[in-house]
């Protein structure tokens, strides 16, 4: 059984994760306020797909193999950390201009583009990992 401080830890990093918003939940944020709620539904759609395939990934023995291959580990954090650099600089090229008058229709981009974006943050995510 483990001991109370062990406990204490792992409560303590388990609620830090909770409750900080990870990349999931900023690249959510940022396509609703950019696209509207349509975009953003397909995101959040390709995003929970991303994390049904951690969970097969998980449930049958991929993840193990991911976690004891430093290599395999690395190329997924890093890979997954330069698609949200890509997407960040990608934004930031934009005109910059945010049109937040009600009566404004935001474009939506496809919703492949959309859901394929959501599905590559949400698998590049390290707290799914």
């Amino acid at each position: 059984m483990p001991s109370a401080a062990s406990w204490a830890v792992f409560v303590l990093a388990s609620a830090g994760l909770i409750l900080v918003p990870g990349p999931n939940v900023v690249f959510l944020l940022a396509q609703s306020v950019r696209h509207g709620r349509s975009a953003t539904l397909r995101c959040l759609i390709g995003v929970e797909t991303a994390t049904l395939v951690m969970a097969l990934a998980t449930a049958v023995g991929l993840a193990q193999v991911i976690a004891a291959s430093s290599v395999a580990f690395a190329v997924l954090r890093w890979g997954g950390a330069l698609y949200l650099f890509w997407l960040g600089f990608r934004a930031l090229r934009g005109s910059g201009h945010l049109d937040l008058d009600p009566g404004h229709v935001p474009v939506t981009p496809a919703g492949r583009r959309m859901f394929t974006e959501g599905f590559l943050v949400g698998f590049a995510n390290p707290k799914v990992a």
